[in-house]
């Protein structure tokens, strides 16, 4: 009968060999000594840092910079006044009573006249798309046959909207005019003048 080594009596049990035991004792001196440490911050100071722009051209960053999100400001809402405004600012305009009467009538016209464009659009609209029940596909055509109506209508609307304003304009002295684009400018980026 064979003896059997101590490997072979306790198989459970590790054995280490002197390589092993080096490169332990190595790797336990590197930590120590902070070679395998986290990188400290300010390791990249002085590496140049590249970055693609919104075109996809590189450009040279500052890593050192916190890094913020660079999407677009958005814009302000398009202002686009009429004669209620002019009414609504009557206080500092300083508007005199014929000026008020003539403005209100003149509000009071172009309400008439905004009523039934946007009834016009909508009805447009609804029937270019919403046609009769029971028919869910809309060709093409007809969808570009109405819409050709309603940006019509839509010039039209803005025309007329444009036009109550220059007469709501043109009720005012030199003075107050100068005070409407004073009041617009110093509005500029918060949206709408109040």
């Amino acid at each position: 009968m064979r003896t059997r080594t101590k490997k072979e009596l306790n198989p459970r049990r590790l054995w280490f060999g002197p390589g092993a035991l080096l490169a332990l004792g190595g790797a336990v001196a590197l930590v120590a000594s902070g070679w395998l440490a986290s990188p400290q911050p300010g390791v990249n100071a002085g590496r140049l840092v590249y970055e693609a722009d919104a075109h996809g051209q590189m450009r040279r960053v500052d890593p050192s910079l916190p890094r913020t999100a660079s999407a677009p400001k958005p814009l302000p809402p398009l202002w686009k006044p009429e004669p209620a405004w002019l009414l609504k600012q009557s206080t500092r305009l300083g508007l005199t009573a014929p000026q008020m009467k003539k403005m209100s009538a003149l509000q009071t016209s172009w309400q008439q006249v905004k009523r039934g464009l946007q009834h016009d659009m909508a009805e447009i609209a609804a029937r270019t798309l919403h046609p009769e029940k029971g028919n869910s596909r809309i060709p093409l055509a007809a969808v570009q046959q109405g819409m050709a109506g309603y940006s019509e209508l839509s010039r039209e609307y803005d025309a007329q909207r444009s036009g109550a304003w220059v007469q709501g304009l043109s009720l005012l002295s030199g003075g107050q005019r100068r005070m409407v684009i004073q009041l617009e400018s110093s509005s500029q980026g918060r949206g709408r003048p109040s």
